[in-house]
């Protein structure tokens, strides 16, 4: 029931022109969020933040296949994108009871 996720995104060399925009999200069910800030750890490493979590279902952080504008030190596009993260399970939805007299089966 946490209203916000953190991502650990790790790149194979530094890179700049990492922000928000760069990410999607891929959900299942009713699961929602959305790519809130990107602060870098490093020049390689970012942690992403997801607000307004909310439904149930699975949510996967994606890094997009084209348009991103990150670049290595070279100046060089970052090739592809990313869809093979981990996948977080989003239990939102309150519990519910259901009352009957005992015995009953």
């Amino acid at each position: 029931n946490v209203t916000s996720l953190g991502f650990t995104v790790t790149f194979s060399e530094a890179v700049s022109g990492v922000d928000a925009s760069d990410f999607q999200i891929t959900t299942t069910g009713s699961a929602f969020g959305s790519v809130a800030s990107v602060t870098p750890v490093s020049t390689s490493v970012y942690t992403v933040t997801l607000n307004s979590v909310s439904g149930d279902g699975t949510m996967r952080l994606d890094l997009k296949g084209s348009g991103t504008g990150i670049t290595d030190a070279a100046g060089n596009p970052i090739s592809g994108g990313y869809t093979s993260g981990a996948t977080y399970t989003v239990d939102g939805v309150a519990p519910t009871v259901k009352l009957g007299p005992a015995g009953c089966g």
